[in-house]
């Protein structure tokens, strides 16, 4: 005769193991465990809802609508908010398009040459017109009506719990490998002030929740890239820098992700971050130097994985990893200075990565370091930067 064993239940661990548990599950595991029990919901929600990502679009701001009416906002601590490239107004006129934008003639030689390549037959001339031209008539009502810059100021300040706000650049369609390629084609899209544009709409939702009482210490730029056209514009860098300037004023921590083109803006920004983080990026050499150069003051750990260096000289091109030792380098630091193994938190990767802690900071006595917080803080001002018209 055996005897039954009860069943241990999850939810009957110890709360500092549940917790545990759940900060290890990815949150389709997560989802799935929090659908077993109306103690292991509650417990969930905290995970599920720490990290939410939303779109420009209309139905995305219907969505963050919806977050205002939930509880579940009280427990975001990361938001991420993806934006799109804003597509040239002219699409809207149909002769314009066929005239300025995407010929006939263009068009074809396209289809052709990706046919010939094995790509398949491409939609009809009409049907790449009437997909850009819906897409873009969304873009225009949001912009024009200032859809996104209320609705983000509305949700960012409701969230009491906020600490990271991340913006993630994206092309203008996805899923539809044939579009994409049309969406490119020259005088199609707005890059730089598609980028201008979308900054200064968070960095004033943001500046409007911080004088509400909540103040993200974090911000991460991913996919940020420039075409080489406008990286090689001083104008177009110098129209991102200010919106750029305002977004990071006052916060401690920059994150890059797969952001290549960030540091030609940054490098002329000066700011007041103790932490700088890059990961799965290639960067110029000379940029990253004038950047850190420049805001060596305040960075107190810099933290690094997965990025590449680009060198150029007279004669070729040299690409390399970084190192710390190129950091102490180029900040004249003693070799001395630690660097410390450490878990990227870059989206959520647990790769590991690399932390170099300037030895600078480390003297500083804790009643300075809260001077200079005090400083910092007393300077937040009030004003907005204007979005200019689109």
């Amino acid at each position: 005769m055996s005897l039954s064993r009860p069943k241990l239940r999850f939810e009957t661990l110890p709360a500092d193991a549940l917790r545990a548990v759940l900060d290890l599950l990815p949150p389709w595991e997560i989802k799935q465990l929090s659908r077993a029990s109306k103690q292991l919901r509650e417990w969930s929600l905290p995970f599920l809802f720490r990290n939410v990502e939303f779109q420009f679009s209309r139905a995305g701001f219907e969505d963050l609508r919806s977050l205002l009416k939930s509880d579940a906002r009280h427990h975001i601590i990361c938001f991420t908010y993806t934006a799109p490239e804003l597509l040239k107004p002219e699409i809207l006129d149909f002769n314009r398009f066929k005239s300025d934008i995407l010929t006939p003639e263009s068009y074809a030689e396209e289809a052709k040459e990706m046919y010939d390549e094995g790509y398949g037959v491409d939609p009809s001339y009409m049907i790449i017109y009437d997909t850009l031209h819906i897409t873009c008539e969304e873009q225009r009502s949001i912009v024009d009506e200032g859809v996104d810059y209320t609705v983000l100021s509305s949700v960012l300040g409701a969230l009491p719990r906020l600490t990271e706000a991340c913006l993630r650049f994206r092309w203008t369609v996805r899923g539809q490998e044939w579009l994409g390629r049309y969406v490119h084609f020259p005088h199609m899209i707005m890059p730089d002030r598609s980028c201008q544009h979308h900054i200064k709409v968070v960095s004033n939702a943001l500046r409007r929740a911080r004088n509400g009482g909540v103040r993200a210490q974090a911000v991460n730029l991913l996919g940020f890239k420039l075409w080489a056209r406008d990286v090689q514009q001083d104008y177009s860098l110098n129209r991102l820098s200010r919106p750029l300037t305002e977004l990071l004023r006052f916060v401690q921590i920059l994150r890059l992700t797969a952001s290549h083109s960030a540091l030609e803006v940054l490098s002329l920004c000066a700011l007041d971050i103790h932490q700088f983080d890059m990961c799965s990026a290639v960067v110029n050499y000379e940029r990253l130097e004038g950047f850190l150069e420049g805001n060596k003051k305040s960075i107190r750990s810099i933290g690094f994985h997965n990025v590449q260096m680009i060198k150029s000289s007279h004669r070729d091109v040299e690409i390399s990893d970084l190192s710390s030792d190129v950091l102490r380098c180029m900040l004249s630091m003693s070799q001395s200075t630690p660097c410390q193994a450490a878990d990227c938190g870059c989206c959520g990767s647990r790769e590991n990565g690399w932390r170099l802690v300037l030895d600078d900071h480390l003297k500083r006595t804790p009643a300075k370091r809260k001077h200079d917080e005090s400083i910092t803080t007393s300077q937040q001002s009030s004003d907005e930067v204007t979005p200019e018209a689109l």
